[in-house]
This record gives structure tokens, C-alpha cells and sequence, in this order.
């Protein structure tokens, strides 16, 4: 009897022990009002996306490591949910008893569109999609994806990157290490990376620095003021100049891809690098190899463009 009896608790702790544990709470919320969403985690990738108006779905999924095992109440010790209205709250605690090897944490928030979300994630993937905003969004260490946001999204993140699409108002990107890109950014972007890639197509006014490195920038459509700068990269603009561009490189190599009908004042020098004109419509001064200034066509906006030790091309 006793072996019978020790079989069975063995077998019945081994059903509550398992590799991996899912997790889902409702909430109802009113149509009356936008829906606030603060999301506090430790670890774990987030998603938050619209799905229903009326309710926040959330949904959890923790993926053990290596051969640990998690019981059916893992997320009862690691995940707290508060609601004062339409405002809600969803924190992450530190998991101190799978300290050798934490869980893989995924959580899924589905929210109504009128939705205004702030984050804290020290590490991992945040993505958002649908929303009204706004959305300011920041993490420690993880990649950033924000897409179809009709208010202003606000992104900052030390180690990781930040994708941005079809956002409806101003946007806001800082990161320590990574590269930034944004896509349909019609009230523009302040893009700012000590160190990586800014790639940005179809935006409004917008202003873009990499602090120090060889990082890049690359402008694509843009449709008003370029405020651009980078350290040692290269700084590449194709696009019609609807208003004034002002174009910054210390070392790096300026390239200028303007329409072929052109109306603008061009006025691009160099300190101690190249100047290369490929257009009959600018002519270079052979007297001062290292800069140029004129006007092209009717009217215009100003097209500057400056580099201390690096090389300034215009097609």
C-alpha cells in the first residue's frame, strides 16, 4: 500500500510539473472612455495589439529552461494585474526561484483601439500595432516595433532597435547601440543613436543624429525640414526638397540624389575632403575646389551640406 500511495503522489506532482504554462485573465473596460495600459516587466517578450473594443485580453506563455519544470501557479508568482477603471497595470516580479535558469516569458495584450500605452521592458521584444496612442515605449535591453499608431509614439531603448511604421503623429526615437528605421512617418521623426543606422522613408520634418561611430543615414521621400548629422558614416538623402536641408558629416561621405528638374540653392563645402558635382545644372568654382553655391531653377529651398574631413557627392 505504501509503495501504491508514494506512486501516486509522484505521478500526481509530476502532472503539476511541466515544461512550460499558459496564462489568460479578461477585463472589462468602457467604451466611454481610452483605455490606459502600463506595462512593468523584468523579462519577457510583449506584444500589444488591438483586437476588441470593450476588454483587455491578456494572455501568457512561460517556456521553461533546460530541464527545469514549472508549476500551474508559476504566474501567480510572478505576475500581478491591477485595474482602477480603464486604467490597468501589469507588472512582472523578478522569478528568484528559476534564478539558475528563468523562463521564457511571452505576453499578449489585446486591447481596444482607443488605447494609451506606457512601458518599462528591461529586456525584451516590444511590439505594438493598431492603437490610437499615445504610446511611449522603453526598454532597457530589446528591439521596439511600432506600427499603425494614429498619435504620437515616444521610443527609447539602450541596447537594441526601433521600428516605426505609418505613425500619425511626431515621433520620438533615442537608443544607446542600435539602429533605428521608420517608414510613413507623415509628422516627421527625432531620431538619435550614439551608434548605429538611422534608414528613414516617406517622413515629414525630421532630424536625425548618430553621435559617434560609423553609422549611417539614409533619407528616402522626405517631404519637409531635414535636420541630419552623423560622426564617421555616410549620409544619404534621395528626395525632392519641399523645405530647407541642412546635411552634417565629420568624416563621413555626403550623398545627394536630387530630382532632375531641380529648384533649390545648393550650397555644399568641405574642409579638407572631395567635392564632386555629376549635374551641368551646378557648376563648380575651380577656384575653390571645396565648396560651391548657387541657385538652381526658380525659386527653392536651401540645400546645405557640410563635412570636415569627408567627401560630398551630388547626382
Amino acid at each position: 500500500m505504501l509503495e501504491i500511495a508514494l506512486i501516486m503522489a509522484i505521478s500526481s506532482m509530476l502532472c503539476f510539473a511541466q515544461t512550460s504554462t499558459e496564462y489568460h485573465r479578461t477585463l472589462q473596460v468602457s467604451n466611454e472612455e481610452p483605455a490606459k495600459l502600463h506595462i512593468e516587466i523584468d523579462r519577457a517578450d510583449v506584444q500589444v495589439l488591438y483586437d476588441r473594443d470593450g476588454e483587455v485580453s491578456i494572455h501568457g506563455v512561460a517556456l521553461a529552461a533546460g530541464e527545469a519544470k514549472l508549476d500551474e501557479n508559476y504566474f501567480a508568482s510572478v505576475l500581478s494585474i491591477e485595474q482602477a477603471g480603464n486604467e490597468i497595470t501589469v507588472r512582472h516580479r523578478l522569478d528568484t526561484a528559476h534564478a539558475a535558469g528563468m523562463p521564457k516569458l511571452s505576453l499578449r495584450i489585446n486591447v481596444p483601439y482607443r488605447t494609451e500605452v506606457h512601458t518599462d521592458v528591461q529586456q525584451g521584444t516590444q511590439t505594438l500595432r493598431g492603437l490610437l496612442g499615445p504610446v511611449d515605449v522603453r526598454s532597457r535591453k530589446g528591439d521596439i516595433r511600432a506600427s499603425y499608431i494614429s498619435k504620437e509614439v515616444h521610443a527609447e531603448v539602450e541596447s537594441g532597435s526601433v521600428d516605426l511604421q505609418v505613425i500619425g503623429e511626431p515621433v520620438v526615437a533615442k537608443i544607446g547601440v542600435g539602429n533605428i528605421s521608420g517608414q510613413r512617418l507623415e509628422k516627421g521623426i527625432q531620431a538619435e543613436t550614439n551608434d548605429g543606422d538611422i534608414t528613414l522613408m516617406v517622413v515629414g520634418s525630421s532630424s536625425a543624429r548618430v553621435i559617434s561611430g560609423t553609422g549611417r543615414i539614409e533619407i528616402g521621400g522626405a517631404r519637409g525640414t531635414l535636420t541630419l548629422s552623423t560622426d564617421a558614416g555616410d549620409l544619404t538623402v534621395q528626395a525632392v526638397p519641399h523645405d530647407d536641408w541642412t546635411l552634417h558629416s565629420a568624416m563621413g561621405t555626403i550623398r545627394l540624389r536630387l530630382p532632375q528638374k531641380l529648384s533649390a540653392v545648393v550650397e555644399a563645402s568641405t574642409d579638407s575632403g572631395e567635392l564632386q558635382v555629376d549635374r551641368d545644372d551646378i557648376l563648380k568654382d575651380e577656384r575653390n575646389p571645396h565648396s560651391i553655391a548657387g541657385r538652381v531653377g526658380v525659386g527653392g529651398k536651401l540645400v546645405a551640406a557640410h563635412t570636415e574631413k569627408g567627401r560630398i557627392v551630388i547626382q
